[in-house]
């Protein structure tokens, strides 16, 4: 039976200033012609995490026919200043990218980033300083950024609002920016991608649309920062679809870090591999997954769940709009399912 991807681990794609090696995990389809590429940066606060973090989605993208790459970029901690060199990191990270096109079958004109939480903050940052920043010879588009929980503004917020990544008791924003927000203002607002917005818009090529997603009960990065950041998008003429998510928290994504992160077969990832299913950009085996996954689901919410949030869940579910949703999903896993047990092979969304 033929592999449906091909995984090369390691490979060192550039180094920071002080010569550490930076390495990336490719996923690659076994597929034919020019597909397109997805950067993958992990989040972690700045300070931990890895290109391991997405070991999950890598091999679900590839089978889907994207050539996804999982970087790595450095870390900072009470004596290690990360600003500006984890966005220098991701920045090699996409010119490695390009440079390898050819290579690796990937269409420069169809790039596209996802990242979560701290990784969301760069690869905003990435998206929307490209066009100003990008050396002579970098001939590549970067067509869509997927943000999980992104970091996209760092500064504190106006009135009532509240900026918790301020407050962390870890200081992880001290330790990347080298400073408390007091001292060092300006490094703040710098690495604040929201104040990218209009310098990008100005310019004729910036031509990104955005995904966009979070929980409303999130209390690392405020969902307020979420919805100002789509907001802006939006009033400069750009394509963003927001997901919010009723009842999440932070850390759902990728499964790190451990014991708070979420695996592929958890909510709320398994409605994402649906509406990955509903793009026609799955494959078989996950559609059939989703289609048991998300029915157990339900049995958690009903027998677990239930009792402590019957509120927030019985207006979800109840509400016209979702209980539509959730019926049209029903009925397309169980037809889709239904076709695959019977041998149907062809794309159910090309016919």
């Amino acid at each position: 039976m033929k592999e449906l991807l091909t995984v090369q681990r390691d490979l060192v794609f550039g180094h920071t200033d002080q010569g550490v090696a930076l390495t990336a995990d490719i996923y690659l389809p076994n597929t034919q012609g020019l597909r397109p590429g997805l950067l993958l940066i992990h989040g972690g606060g700045w300070q931990k995490g890895s290109k391991e973090a997405y070991q999950e989605w890598g091999p679900v993208l590839a089978q889907a026919g994207f050539v996804a790459m999982a970087v790595s970029y450095r870390l900072s901690s009470a004596s290690n200043v990360g600003w500006p060199g984890a966005l220098e990191d991701v920045r090699q990270a996409f010119h490695w990218m390009v440079d390898h096109a050819q290579s690796f079958q990937i269409d420069p004109q169809r790039i596209g980033v996802i990242g979560d939480s701290a990784g969301g903050q760069l690869a905003a940052l990435l998206t929307l300083t490209h066009y100003a920043d990008s050396p002579p010879g970098i001939e590549a588009t970067i067509r869509a950024l997927v943000g999980a929980y992104g970091a996209y503004d760092l500064t504190p917020g106006q009135g009532e609002q509240k900026n918790y990544l301020l407050e962390r008791p870890d200081h992880a924003l001290e330790h990347f920016f080298g400073a408390p927000f007091e001292e060092a203002p300006e490094r703040y607002r710098s690495g604040s991608p929201i104040n990218y917005v209009a310098q990008a818009q100005a310019n004729s090529r910036f031509d990104t649309h955005f995904l966009l997603m979070w929980g409303n009960a999130d209390t690392v990065v405020p969902p307020y920062v979420e919805e100002e950041f789509a907001r802006q998008l939006q009033q400069a003429g750009k394509q963003v679809q927001t997901l919010m998510l009723p009842g999440q928290e932070h850390f759902w994504f990728t499964p790190f870090p451990v014991g708070e992160g979420r695996r592929m077969h958890e909510y709320p990832n398994t409605v994402l591999l649906v509406l990955f299913a509903l793009l026609g950009r799955l494959p078989r085996r996950q559609i059939v997954m989703a289609s048991i996954l998300i029915p157990l689901y339900v049995l958690q919410i009903l027998l677990i769940e239930l009792p402590g949030r019957l509120g927030v869940i019985a207006v979800s579910a109840l509400h016209p709009v979702n209980a539509g949703i959730m019926l049209g999903l029903a009925i397309f896993l169980a037809h889709r399912a239904w076709k695959i047990t019977r041998g149907d092979k062809s794309n159910y969304w090309e016919r």
